[in-house]
């Protein structure tokens, strides 16, 4: 019974916290997710062949594929989902785009953090999290043991996306721009 209430006092907590939060308009986001919109100076039939002749045609989690192209990932006529080949860091961003077939295309890129390391974080944080609820006598001591984790958790979230997500995003944006001969714009 008392894991019961100790849940629903962090969820109390959690709550109380969300709706400081939106009072103060602070948006905090736990991964990031930007779309940019660039123009590029190729048509829309060069482009699209130009994206296929250098991405590596896979799922996502295959960056174990030694590969000379510069993306993997899946392309369709006015999308396509790719991850730059480059080896350490790019498989933590993800390019998703959509193509308006035009002259000179508008492409809307949006930049995500890849799902599969989104999860293994969240996973990781709620199991520690349940260990100290679970393993801890009292609300109090288990609460001061969760608020240190806590902090340490996003302080590693911060490490993940100031170094890792920026690098790959940098890299593959920079990757794309050349390649695409792309201008953002907006």
């Amino acid at each position: 019974m008392t894991l019961l209430l100790q849940l629903y006092q962090l969820k109390t907590i959690i709550q109380y916290l969300r709706n400081l939060f939106q009072k103060t308009k602070m948006a905090f986001t736990l991964f990031l997710n930007k779309t940019s919109v660039f123009q590029s100076e190729l048509p829309y039939e060069q482009l699209i062949q130009v994206l296929k002749e250098n991405t590596f045609e896979g799922i996502l989690s295959s960056t174990a594929h030694q590969t000379n192209k510069k993306f993997i990932g899946e392309i369709d006529n006015y999308r396509f989902k790719i991850i730059s080949a480059q080896p350490k860091t790019a498989m933590f961003c993800v390019f998703e785009g959509k193509i308006e077939e035009s002259i000179n295309p508008k492409i809307s890129i949006t930049k995500r953090f890849h799902t599969s390391f989104k999860w293994l974080y969240v996973f990781w944080v709620i199991s520690l999290l349940t260990v100290i609820f679970i393993s801890t006598p009292t609300l109090e001591k288990a609460i001061s043991q969760a608020i240190p984790f806590l902090i340490i958790a996003l302080a590693i979230r911060y490490f993940i996306i100031k170094l890792l997500f920026r690098t790959a995003e940098k890299n593959g944006i920079e990757t794309l721009e050349n390649l695409l001969k792309l201008k953002e714009i907006d």
